[in-house]
């Protein structure tokens, strides 16, 4: 497996709103409110799979990225 392919399986890792929550270094109810409001719903897609919920390590960097401010 060549570098490019293994650093695309890394970004479509699926993670649960535990690990989600993890990475964003936030609590799991702000992510789980989030998606009850819709609160950065473009910018913060998720999965439904059956009633679990899961984030695309992809989606959640570029969440990240769009997040990223210079001034207030």
């Amino acid at each position: 497996m060549n570098t490019a392919t293994a650093k695309k399986l890394d970004d479509d890792v699926l993670l649960t709103t535990k690990e989600a929550a993890a990475m964003l270094q936030m609590s799991v109810s702000t992510l789980q409110s989030w998606r009850l409001s819709g609160k950065h719903g473009d910018s913060l897609p998720y999965i439904k799979v059956g009633r679990s919920v899961r984030y695309r390590k992809s989606a959640l960097d570029n969440f990240l990225e769009v997040s990223a401010r210079t001034h207030t």
